[in-house]
């Protein structure tokens, strides 16, 4: 299979990300797996070499043109690397391409940044890796569907689609607005430091916790955030602190439009209160996430936002910026809008899924955020094979939030099994 030739321009999430990115910031995001065997590095650089070609957004660097950025095909060949920290990583030591596959032991690991595609995409690609490894490894013969992609076939069209384009050109929007949130401020580890508590529990115990209190556990993981943020602003001493605290929540597009897309194709809904002269309880707090979630997830409501981002990306007077404008533009407006309007960010990717045949070689699957720019931090939740892992990556050295949020699981009724981890 002969690699894709034709520059693709970035789709319309993925353009902040290069807007932002300097020696020491990259927005990040890394996925995990542990196998039962140590990895054969060889032949996971064969298994590399062939998927890469399959989904060839991940065989691109980024180009940065007059106007826009583009994503432009490469004759890069990836090769697994060893472990490395998680922070911002010069493209071209790993042949500019925007990603990084390493192995260590039995464990493979996947960095990708965010321009390239959102955790979707990249779920697909190591889904496809690990399969086509397994192949070549064990001779395990598995089914082409859902996540894992026959490395044999030509890739297509709809993949490499911008959706965006697709689902929301040339019709009319309404930008979101927001209020300033709270943010915890405590000493930094440094420009690249990264520090992770990390959260094994029992899939099932949280699952009943959940019904218990009449939510979903993803509901229930807000809730139990925004108690422990409100346990931090309450000791925060800060004389101009804000009183609202949000946690943003990342919503994958796919099955709501049926696509195919291997880029970047997910939005956000952002869920919090008012502290204001109150406090909440783990059950109001509950309600209100229950409330807004659905509010939130509505398809009008969802579609307005976006709809306003992609007109505002195809009006002729931001076509005609010239680039060096643009990425000073955009960068601002996520300083002044984005990056303040949310404490906290929380991404499930749920329960992770693999076929027998291939869950037989594989002990466990987690995911992490890389550090935040605008916030203290972030959190990933995932679940493999009933065990639900939580990685809260922190740019900062206290760890107040993360201790709160364990005392509150175990108070209800959940065991965690904790580990603190320094990433960078």
């Amino acid at each position: 299979m002969k690699p894709r030739k034709s520059l693709m321009r970035l789709d319309n999430a993925a353009n902040i990300y290069p807007a932002s990115l300097t020696k020491h910031y990259a927005s990040l995001y890394r996925l995990g797996v542990r196998l039962r065997d140590d990895v054969d590095v060889p032949l996971l650089n064969c298994a590399l070499e062939s998927v890469s070609r399959r989904i060839p957004t991940f065989r691109c660097r980024l180009q940065a043109r007059a106007f826009w950025w583009w994503l432009a095909p490469v004759d890069t060949v990836p090769q697994v690397h060893s472990p490395a920290p998680f922070k911002a990583f010069d493209f071209k030591e790993y042949g500019n391409l925007l990603y990084r596959v390493m192995a260590d032991g039995p464990n493979i690991t996947l960095d990708v940044f965010h321009a390239l595609t959102d955790g979707g995409g990249g779920k697909t690609f190591l889904y496809t890796l690990l399969a086509e490894y397994c192949r070549l490894r064990y001779g395990t013969v598995t089914q082409y569907e859902g996540c894992i992609l026959n490395p044999e076939d030509k890739p297509l069209d709809e993949e490499l689609q911008d959706a965006f384009f697709k689902e929301f050109s040339g019709r009319s929007g309404k930008l979101e607005k927001g209020e300033c949130a709270y943010h915890i401020d405590r000493a930094d580890l440094g420009r690249d430091g990264l520090e992770n508590t990390g959260i094994t529990i029992d899939s099932n115990v949280l699952r009943e916790v959940s019904r218990n209190h009449g939510c979903t556990v993803s509901e229930f993981l807000v809730a139990a955030l925004l108690h422990s943020l409100q346990s931090v602003h309450a000791l925060d001493r800060y004389p101009f602190r804000k009183n609202i605290i949000k946690v943003s929540l990342p919503i994958d597009l796919r099955a709501m439009y049926s696509t195919k897309t291997l880029r970047n194709f997910s939005t956000y809904i952002n869920i919090g209160v008012d502290l204001k002269n109150k406090r909440y309880s783990l059950d109001g707090l509950i309600k209100a996430v229950n409330e807004q979630k659905k509010e939130g997830m509505r398809k009008e409501v969802l579609e307005d936002k976006i709809i306003a981002n992609v007109e505002l990306e195809q009006s002729f007077i931001v076509r005609a910026i010239p680039l060096f404008i643009k990425k000073f533009a955009i960068d601002s407006i996520c300083r002044a809008h984005g990056d303040k309007f949310v404490s906290y960010t929380l991404s499930n990717l749920g329960n992770l899924t693999l076929p027998p045949e291939l869950a037989e070689h594989v002990d466990d699957m987690e995911c992490w955020l890389g550090r935040q720019r605008g916030t203290s931090g972030a959190a990933t939740c995932a679940s493999y094979n009933g065990r639900l892992h939580i990685n809260m990556t922190r740019k900062i050295r206290d760890n107040s939030l993360e201790s709160h949020f364990v005392r509150l699981l175990e108070s209800e009724g959940v065991p965690c099994e904790v580990t603190e981890k320094t990433l960078a």
